[in-house]
């Protein structure tokens, strides 16, 4: 009985043209360090604002230096030194923020975008080192960083048959998923194999 459902199963798949894809046949992989790279070709990242404290009013400046992305299993975080000017007190602060990692199969990308990275805003009141604010950095990152993912690998091939027709076969990744790993994102897909045409 075990044999004729098998043997029944085999006839579908060859009567539909079509393998049954696994989840893991193809993968799109993004290193951390290719990330990284991507902040460097930003350039300077700064931007400055006021504040008020009790009956004192002044500005601020802020620098942010070596901002990265680190990567861990099932984690991203964003990370940076940052040089901050209020009057004529300066101080350098190490934050660490959020960060967002989705595949959008319908656009085929896939977006990484910074969501948190609170610096706390101090200065110099009668000579003692105050709080005066969080700043959320993230709004410096309004643009989320977009890369192609696996559907872009979609293609049609053309088989010459001993009969002399010839048959186009479609090449499509479906089911694919999201995974951050130790320095990686990595997106692995199933790919289905389906005829789409036979001429001669």
């Amino acid at each position: 009985m075990r044999i004729l459902l098998v043997f029944f199963l085999f006839l579908i798949t060859a009567y539909t043209g079509k393998a049954q894809p696994s989840t893991n046949d193809i993968q799109v992989i993004l290193n951390q360090n290719s990330l990284n790279k991507l902040f460097l070709a930003l350039g300077p990242v700064f931007g400055s604002g006021n504040y008020t404290l009790l009956f004192w009013k002044g500005s601020y400046q802020w620098t942010l230096e070596s901002p990265h992305i680190e990567l861990s299993d099932n984690c991203a975080d964003f990370q940076a030194q940052v040089t901050v000017d209020s009057g004529p007190f300066r101080y350098q602060s190490y934050i660490s923020g959020d960060v967002s990692i989705i595949y959008l199969p319908d656009s085929n990308k896939i977006v990484i975008q910074v969501t948190s990275a609170i610096l706390p805003l101090y200065v110099n009141l009668f000579g003692s080192k105050t709080h005066v604010k969080n700043i959320d950095l993230a709004s410096s990152f309004k643009d989320p960083f977009k890369f192609d993912g696996p559907l872009s690998l979609t293609s049609d091939m053309d088989f010459t048959m001993p009969d002399g027709y010839t048959r186009r076969v479609h090449a499509l990744p479906v089911n694919c998923q999201i995974i951050v790993s130790y320095h990686q994102i990595i997106v692995p897909c199933g790919i289905e194999f389906v005829t789409v045409s036979i001429k001669k």
